[in-house]
């Protein structure tokens, strides 16, 4: 392999390893080609950096935001929020822990209500309680809850 060969796949892997902004445009040139048909060489001398930049991020976006997975939506919101506020994804995420911890909170709370008032109701009567077995028509009253007749029997 010949050393002018070796340099370049060099500078290439210290590309891909430790990016830098020429390396990024690059990636984004040859996105640019590939998307458009355009010849990579026309992309990197003749149209703005901002003209490929922009067909780029909104590529980029738009997959994003009209995407069926609610992660990818998700991350849209992130990086919307990081760009247009200066919010980092860290702040969002705490924001919606601290979000998710209160609703938490409050569905505990309500269910130690629902459990204090069940407690103040009167237990069901059992069928095995003695005033009800005591009752000669018991019987009665249990096929019918099993029968599926239309009315109770009269007692």
């Amino acid at each position: 392999m010949s050393s002018k060969i070796k340099e370049i796949q060099i500078l290439a892997l210290s590309s891909v390893e430790d990016p830098d902004w020429d390396y990024e445009y690059r990636k984004i040139c040859r996105w640019y080609s590939a998307t458009f048909s355009t010849p990579l060489e026309r992309v990197e001398t003749e149209l703005s950096v901002l003209h490929v930049l922009r067909h780029y991020y909104e590529d980029a976006f738009s997959k994003l935001k009209d995407s069926s997975n609610e992660d990818s939506r998700d991350n849209y919101e992130l990086i919307k929020d990081r760009i247009i506020n200066g919010i980092e994804p860290e702040e969002v995420i705490a924001a919606k822990e601290a979000e998710d911890d209160e609703w938490e909170k409050e569905m505990l709370r309500e269910i130690e209500e629902n459990n204090k008032e069940i407690e103040k109701l009167e237990p069901p009567k059992q069928v095995n309680s003695p005033e009800l077995l005591k009752n000669p028509n018991i019987e009665d009253e249990l096929e019918f809850s099993v029968s599926g007749e239309d009315s109770p029997p009269e007692l």
